[in-house]
């Protein structure tokens, strides 16, 4: 399975496992709000709120990416605006 690694703010390096075909932009949790996410019980509510509060985005960077590993630059253009 390929991996797909963060570049860029504050999810820099991050290695996310299991990802089937790169997405053409991926977006991220902020550290701030992981915490959130742990203390809902239920995976179904950790999925609800995980995708609520997702909004660092990173965009597929085709020249760094291999076969084997995406490579996600960040694009703060792109974020999620909170309401």
């Amino acid at each position: 399975m390929p991996i797909m690694v963060l570049f860029g703010g504050e999810r820099d390096g991050e290695e996310i496992k299991g990802v089937s075909g790169h997405p053409d932009v991926y977006y991220a949790v902020p550290n701030a709000d992981e915490s959130r996410i742990k203390i809902v019980r239920g995976k179904a509510a950790q999925t609800e709120l995980r995708n609520r509060l997702s909004r660092l985005a990173y965009r597929y960077s085709g020249e760094a990416s291999t076969e084997s590993r995406f490579v996600m630059v960040r694009a703060a253009e792109l974020d999620k605006v909170s309401q």
